[in-house]
């Protein structure tokens, strides 16, 4: 609930989905806060090169989504905070996204009774 994903709508896609056997697992495993860094210069070599209306799509996307907030977005890991920190943070990540989804999936089951 805190990034960029519409998680709604894709529960909604796997909900509608021919298999009945789908499997969703979250998964917690970035050590660095998600800050996307498109304008620094080790970003690029890894992708394959981009025109310059993508790189303006890019950006502006970023600038749309960025948070304002000059709040600290570093996480423990990158703060060099002690491994018991670092095991602290990723823990309440995963509670919070796992209270996000189950909140999620009882709200489309709650409209799925409705529409019914």
């Amino acid at each position: 609930g805190q990034g960029v994903l519409d998680f709604p709508a894709l529960l909604n896609v796997f909900r509608k989905s021919p298999l009945n056997d789908l499997t969703m697992s979250i998964e917690i495993g970035a050590l660095e806060a998600r800050h996307i860094r498109v304008l620094a210069d080790d970003y690029w070599p890894e992708y394959p090169p981009r025109s310059a209306h993508q790189l303006a799509k890019t950006i502006q996307y970023v600038q749309s989504n960025a948070e304002t907030s000059h709040a600290e977005w570093r996480t423990p890991y990158e703060q060099g905070e002690p491994a018991e920190a670092i095991a602290a943070y990723e823990n309440e990540e995963l509670q919070a996204s796992l209270d996000y989804m189950y909140q999620l999936i009882r709200d489309q089951n709650i409209s799925k009774k409705g529409a019914s």
